[in-house]
């Protein structure tokens, strides 16, 4: 006998083997629609959430980015504050290994480093503008308090 807890004990203790066919049908009707109810439930608690690539891209305008922002949930935002967190601490770790480059480089490799290291600066302040976006979007839409604050200092 299959179990479940939300059916009252009376009905499950019945014995329908001499109910009437159309009572039998209904309770089939009711297991299958319950069992197929609880899988349905299942599967939209452990759905990902699935984000557009455009909002993940360190290429996407500022402008583009905030449109995109503007129908997205609260669980959605936080999945984009991830990503864009995981890009700029990308271009850091580069801003980085630049500078070591640059305390052991020769006086001709110096300045070849730093102009690459000043075209990455810049990327990285256009960087943060739009993380800091994400994260006030997020902020607005309900995003919990001391995470967001927390993802603001990098």
């Amino acid at each position: 006998m299959i179990f479940f807890p939300s059916l009252p004990a009376q009905f499950l203790k019945q014995d329908f083997s001499m109910a009437p066919l159309s009572k039998r049908l209904l309770i089939c009707f009711t297991v299958v629609f319950l069992s197929l109810a609880t899988t349905i439930s299942a599967q939209e608690t452990t759905e990902s959430v699935s984000i557009s690539t455009e909002l993940q891209s360190a290429k996407t305008d500022q402008e583009v980015l905030s449109i995109l922002m503007v129908p997205l949930t609260s669980e959605e935002l936080a999945v984009v504050a991830n990503a864009w967190q995981g890009i700029v601490h990308a271009q850091m770790d580069k801003i980085a290994n630049i500078n070591l480059k640059i305390l052991t480089a020769s006086a001709t490799e110096i300045d070849a480093l730093r102009t690459q290291l000043s075209t990455m600066t810049t990327e990285q302040f256009a960087l943060q503008r739009k993380y800091q976006s994400v994260l006030k979007a997020w902020g607005r839409k309900g995003g919990p308090l001391k995470t967001w604050r927390a993802m603001r200092i990098i």
